[in-house]
């Protein structure tokens, strides 16, 4: 990843990655994005969420995440709300830890522990 001071529009942003533990998946979702963008400026009356913005593979990304300490079907519904009803994403994707093939031996550098098969669309 790397950073780039580069700004785009919200109307530039057509894919979220929702990030429901900030502090276990917002990492690995921060180093999937080839570049790392200033969030654009938008409403953040009663949204207490975090947004990282970039791009994978020339698509512009946001990835979203809770704000600390929430968890729960409640907060990550109120979490797409925002994401849907104030930008212009098309498409979200769930980034999460729950749904892990299990390996015999990981390795200690965490990005070697990633592979395909950890990837689930449903």
């Amino acid at each position: 990843m790397t950073s780039s001071h580069r700004q785009l529009a919200c109307v530039n942003y057509h894919v979220a990655e929702v990030c429901p533990l900030a502090d276990v998946e917002l990492l690995p979702a921060r180093l999937m994005l080839d570049k790392e963008h200033p969030t654009p400026p938008y409403d953040m009356h009663y949204d207490e969420n975090t947004y990282i913005c970039g791009t994978i593979n020339g698509h512009a990304v946001v990835v979203a995440t809770y704000s600390l300490g929430e968890t729960g079907n409640v907060n990550a519904r109120r979490l797409i709300g925002f994401i849907f009803k104030t930008s212009y994403i098309r498409i979200a994707v769930l980034i999460s830890i729950r749904g892990r093939v299990p390996y015999l031996t990981l390795s200690k550098n965490l990005l070697n522990n990633i592979y395909l098969s950890n990837v689930v669309v449903r």
